[in-house]
């Protein structure tokens, strides 16, 4: 395993050797934490900076999510490194790279701005995409697009809810991990959701408009909590059908998640994070999430 492991890395590593005219320039992404979201959000200002500069990024250990991705291909010189995905341990491999750049060209850097020539890697988590990049944004679009049967079949489901005056709110019912994350803080019960939901519904019904909610959790959805409000979830969802689903929204609300964050940025949907159970939500708040530390108010 260990040669097979060392031959892929190692033909990689020597991609640009034969041309003396273009600089020996490559960054490696090295996280192994983290859920999608997390993932899909750290490779942002990497992707930025490949489209900038036109050096290559190689990624390990995205394995486990890549197949959600069919457009996640080596065209784009954001490319993955197909490692085994069975048994390959973090350890091991760091190792091997360690070994193929002690020649001086192996640097592990903080920040993007202390790449300058040879190899670094770089823990994409500690960087953030600013300002916000139209272009990039586009292309992240295209390459981390769901697959064609996802597509389909959300698309499909959402055209039966979607009608003149209609609002669709994507709700994210962030259950499972958050009954403990910061001591769950940000777990909210069905009968708060409901609230969230019946503070908009009233806003928008003044305007004119009525809301249907797209239901997204990662727990199974009791729909008959949701009494009084036109919600509906996607039939045995998983979590790619949510995350699409609630990007092809007109808003989104939950509590602070990078999964309801990737949807309001691929999608350019208006976001309002929740960050307490006894919170008014107002409609003029919501705003497309450009990065993880801001939202863009909308216009």
């Amino acid at each position: 395993m260990k040669a097979r492991l060392l031959k892929k890395i190692k033909t990689v590593s020597l991609l640009n050797e034969n041309n003396r005219h273009q600089s020996y320039v490559m960054i490696i992404v090295v996280d192994t934490e983290g859920q999608l979201c997390n993932r899909l959000w750290g490779f942002l200002p990497l992707l930025q900076h490949h489209r900038l500069t036109g050096e290559r990024v190689v990624v390990l250990f995205f394995e486990a999510y890549s197949a959600h991705f069919p457009n996640y291909t080596d065209s784009q010189g954001f490319r993955r490194l197909r490692l085994l995905p069975e048994g390959v341990v973090y350890v091991q491999v760091m190792k091997i790279i360690k070994r193929l750049f002690k020649n001086g060209r192996f640097t592990y850097q903080n920040t993007l701005e202390q790449h300058k020539r040879g190899c670094s890697l770089v823990i994409a988590w500690d960087h953030r995409l600013e300002p916000h990049d139209e272009h990039t944004r586009q292309l992240a679009v295209r390459l981390f697009r769901p697959s064609d049967a996802v597509v389909k079949r959300v698309d499909g489901l959402l055209e039966g809810y979607r009608s003149k005056g209609t609002i669709l709110l994507g709700v994210h019912l962030r259950k499972r991990d958050y009954r403990y994350f910061h001591d769950g803080r940000f777990y909210y019960s069905d009968a708060e959701y409901l609230t969230f939901i019946r503070q908009i519904s009233q806003q928008v019904e003044s305007m004119g408009y009525t809301l249907r909610c797209l239901l997204c959790s990662d727990e199974p959805i009791d729909l008959s909590a949701f009494q009084g409000v036109k919600a509906f979830s996607i039939p045995q969802s998983e979590s790619m059908e949510d995350l699409y689903g609630l990007s092809c929204c007109d808003l989104i609300v939950g509590p602070p998640s990078t999964f309801s964050q990737w949807a309001s940025y691929y999608g350019q949907v208006p976001l309002k994070l929740v960050w307490d159970k006894t919170a008014s939500l107002e409609v003029a708040e919501f705003g497309i999430c450009t990065n993880l530390d801001q939202t863009k108010p909308v216009e």
